[in-house]
């Protein structure tokens, strides 16, 4: 029997800061594929390779639109006749189209204005146990949470990176990371974040900014406008005026372990909120 700790576990019990750690990206493209996601799910998987072919154009062909292009396997109960869906989210907003199968989706040039907009939040859990057995212990039973709380708003994905922070929730329009969302916090976390509010006791960072930024984000609560990072400083406007705010590494080292896989912890200087100009 495996008796090495989980990663999550470790971190949580280290009380390591979460802000910051948000995986960038600046749109989101989420196919729903219900297939057995392998450790690498994007790149090892039993999809048609016209799909994958497709997944990959597509992420290339948007980048010089909306920047970092991030590409996510979703899924959840379904009926084997049930459309295929496909959302894309980009600056605030959240489109949805369905597909009869994976050849018609392989034939279509993804472009916003021949989706329809979602108009409620959908919730992403990160459950890939063969990526780190951390998000399917801890994703899956709050993915069902999830499920109770919003019904078909709530799906399985793969990895969103921060295995040690599972379980780990992508909120969608938001382009919110959270972590260690409790499933007894599922109630007040979903109604937060319908409300178009940030959850900052589980809050990773919006992924549309650098780490630093999403430290100072979370402080401004969503308030300001990024401006750009120049060292330690980074650069917001709020309400018309530019306001410089210092963000640096901690100088206290928190022992983690980065994955289950890892043999030993090794210490983190997590980026914290220093000071404002």
């Amino acid at each position: 029997m495996d008796d090495k700790p989980y990663c999550a576990a470790v971190s949580a019990q280290a009380d390591e800061p979460m802000l910051g750690t948000a995986v960038r990206a600046d749109a989101w493209l989420m196919v729903e594929f219900d297939g057995l996601w392998e450790r690498k799910a994007l790149t090892d998987n039993a999809l048609p390779e016209v799909v994958n072919r497709w997944i990959e154009r597509t992420r290339t062909s948007l980048t010089g639109e909306y920047g970092v292009v991030r590409p996510q396997f979703i899924k959840r109960r379904r009926s084997v006749d049930e459309d295929i869906t496909v959302m894309f989210a980009a600056g605030g907003t959240l489109w949805r189209r369905q597909f009869a199968d994976y050849g018609a989706l392989s034939s279509w040039s993804l472009t916003a204005d021949e989706m329809i907009e979602e108009p409620h939040p959908q919730y992403f859990v990160c459950t890939n146990g063969r990526r780190d057995r951390c998000c399917s212990r801890f994703g899956l039973p709050l993915y069902r949470k999830l499920r109770e709380a919003v019904g078909e708003r709530a799906w399985e994905t793969t990895h969103t990176g921060g295995h040690r922070f599972a379980p780990n929730v992508l909120a969608l329009p938001q382009g919110a990371l959270y972590g260690r969302v409790l499933e007894k916090q599922v109630a007040d976390f979903v109604g937060a974040v319908d409300r178009g509010e940030f959850v900052r006791a589980n809050l990773r960072g919006r992924s549309v900014l650098p780490p630093s930024a999403q430290i100072v984000d979370a402080e401004l609560a969503g308030a300001g406008e990024f401006i750009d990072v120049d060292g330690e400083w980074v650069r917001f406007r709020v309400d018309g005026e530019v306001v410089s705010h210092r963000v640096e590494k901690s100088a206290t080292a928190y022992d983690v372990l980065g994955s289950c896989r890892d043999d030993a912890a090794e210490p983190v200087y997590p980026l914290l909120w220093a000071a404002s100009d």
